[in-house]
């Protein structure tokens, strides 16, 4: 029975120390559990919201965080988002643009995992103005995804729907930002209360705002998506974006925000609507690169399985592979008997093939030094030994040794 010896190795190159104990999905990422009462946050009323306050609006899938509106008094209540039948599921979130009725002004439909809140200023029941809104906040995160993917259906608009996601560390704080809606039947309107807002998208994401004063502290942003959805999509149907990384810094929080319409823009088309469910990071555990020695491996998509023309290096050392996860690990194993090496490439949390793990199977061919000058056409030639690096051996003691005679070789153990 022939023994395998192997030994765990670090690859020469690595993105990320020791794997976190357990990986950070987004919470209630299906949208099944915790649909609570909405109170939309404003910065005159409901200021501890969107799960506590006085004024209610809607429902709202804990702890994300619905656009639904109070509007100001009894006017302008506007309810964006709904529970529906979901992807493999009996719940999904469909976010709709809706006339709030109070001058024509469309509240925008869509969900965040930090706070939402909208502006503006209404001077009797005409064309709102100094419009303004968004989210701010998130929740705690360290992980390094690489991608985000989830499941949506979308009637036809002529606007986008937005998918937003990012990464950062730190605070962002900006004061004075106007954030509650006000009426007035004069023709001076009343002004918006004040408000110093903490981790506001814009601010994060370096995007200009027209409201509320410079920004007096700034965090990091290390990682973000920003892409629309324009295709129409009668039937369940898969998005899938990377996140692009500006830097190596480890999160301290994270925020996703799905919007029905055109999120940044400030013209918002009424009854654009999509419907989203299984939200999902991916965290790739694959090779994005590898090199033996001074072979380049040419690695493709699905394929773990390699024969590589050559000596198996002696040294681990020679293994220099670059994980494509942010926070995956390479370890090799080497089997020098059998010349076959894998490399285990390995994530907190599944790749978008459902698996936490992938290995990578090499095969060394190689012929041994030397035992291609033995005269092969001799049957009857004396037989001969060589060691497992090919150099001749007159008298082979303990140990597996390559055996020569004529033109047929063999692999014995000596003892």
């Amino acid at each position: 029975m022939t023994k395998l010896y192997t030994k765990l190795i670090s690859c020469s190159i690595l993105t990320a120390a020791a794997l976190p104990a357990a990986a950070q999905q987004l919470p209630n990422a299906g949208f099944e559990n915790d649909w609570v009462k909405c109170y939309p946050w404003t910065s005159n009323k409901n200021s501890n919201g969107p799960f506590t306050g006085d004024t209610d609006q809607g429902m709202t899938p804990s702890p994300w965080c619905i656009s639904n509106t109070i509007g100001t008094g009894s006017a302008g209540k506007t309810t964006v988002g709904s529970n529906v039948d979901g992807h493999l599921s009996s719940s999904a979130i469909k976010l709709i643009n809706i006339d709030s009725k109070i001058g024509g002004n469309i509240i925008p439909g869509y969900v965040s995992l930090g706070t939402t809140w909208s502006t503006s200023t209404v001077v009797s029941l005409t064309k709102p103005l100094n419009k303004d809104g968004g989210t701010f906040g998130g929740i705690s995160f360290t992980n390094k995804p690489d991608a985000l993917s989830l499941w949506y259906t979308r009637a036809e608009s002529s606007d986008n729907s937005t998918i937003i996601a990012y990464l950062w560390k730190g605070t962002y704080t900006q004061q004075d930002v106007p954030g509650n809606i006000t009426f007035s039947m004069s023709a001076t309107p009343s002004q918006p209360k004040l408000w110093t807002m903490i981790d506001r998208d814009r601010n994060i994401l370096d995007i200009a705002t027209e409201k509320g004063r410079d920004i007096t502290s700034k965090g990091t942003l290390i990682a973000s998506i920003n892409a629309p959805i324009s295709t129409v999509a009668t039937e369940w149907t898969e998005f899938f974006h990377e996140f692009e990384y500006k830097n190596n810094d480890a999160p301290e929080k994270i925020n996703v925000i799905i919007s029905a319409g055109d999120y940044f823009n400030s013209t918002v088309v009424a009854n654009s609507s999509i419907t989203v469910d299984d939200v999902k990071l991916i965290y790739y555990s694959r090779l994005k690169s590898l090199k033996v020695g001074e072979k380049n491996v040419t690695l493709e998509d699905g394929k773990y399985d390699y024969t590589i023309n050559g000596e198996m290096p002696a040294t681990e050392d020679a293994f220099v592979c670059e994980p494509l996860g942010k926070s995956a690990t390479a370890a090799v194993a080497i089997d020098p008997v059998n010349k076959k090496a894998t490399v285990t490439v390995s994530n907190v949390d599944n790749d978008k093939d459902g698996k936490k793990q992938h290995v990578y199977n090499l095969s060394f061919l190689a012929t041994p030094t030397g035992i291609g000058s033995i005269d092969a056409d001799n049957a009857n030639a004396p037989v001969e030994y060589f060691n497992m690096q090919g150099m001749r051996v007159e008298n082979p003691e303990n140990g597996l040794y390559i055996r020569r005679q004529g033109n047929t070789v063999t692999k014995v153990l000596v003892k």
